[in-house]
């Protein structure tokens, strides 16, 4: 594998991970305003998180893909 293949999943796995600690940091403030006014909005934050995670997680996996045929093709 190259450098440049290389580098993209790097970048992915970065993001993956920035967006995993978003989703924890999301889920321990909708445990702590739990049984607060503001409870439905932390939930709230934590899903979008959550959602994103889920894009990220296909992105890493569709440059995986693309890089494996890329590879594969040579």
């Amino acid at each position: 594998m190259n450098e440049h293949c290389h580098h993209h999943i790097i970048l992915a796995q970065k993001k993956l991970s920035t967006d995993m600690n978003d989703l924890v940091e999301s889920m321990k403030k909708a445990i702590m305003y739990s049984d607060t006014p503001m409870e439905g909005a932390y939930k709230q934050n934590m899903l979008e998180a959550s959602y994103i995670l889920v894009i990220d997680s296909k992105n890493l996996m569709d440059t995986v893909d693309e890089i494996r045929l890329r590879i594969n093709n040579d």
